[in-house]
């Protein structure tokens, strides 16, 4: 999944974002690492909890973020739904597999 290029000028939508995909990313490299088959440390599984809990909480100041977009130009409001869609899928991938990982 690829990180938004551009920012919106929209703070709470380009933060949102930005945690969203620092938590992918960091996920997704948890995740590769152990379908390599190495095992993860007990700060990293610490961290990986954190991360779900986080991701809840971002998904649900999304809804938030998506009312910072109502006024704006409709160029703005495309570039910035957009991105906030892409964050909501980068919050799923990480509620889902830090979810897979820590049950594991």
């Amino acid at each position: 999944m690829k990180r938004p290029t551009k920012e919106v000028g929209i703070s709470s939508v380009d933060s949102l974002v930005d945690k969203s995909f620092d938590m992918y990313d960091a996920v997704y490299d948890y995740n590769l690492r152990l379908e390599s088959g190495e095992e993860l440390n007990d700060e990293e599984m610490d961290l990986l909890e954190q991360i779900s809990h986080d991701s809840e909480l971002l998904s649900a100041y999304a809804i938030e973020a998506a009312e910072d977009i109502d006024g704006r130009s409709v160029f703005r409001q495309g570039k910035a739904l957009l991105n906030l869609n892409r964050a909501k899928k980068a919050l799923t991938y990480c509620l889902v597999t830090t979810k897979e990982i820590l049950i594991e």
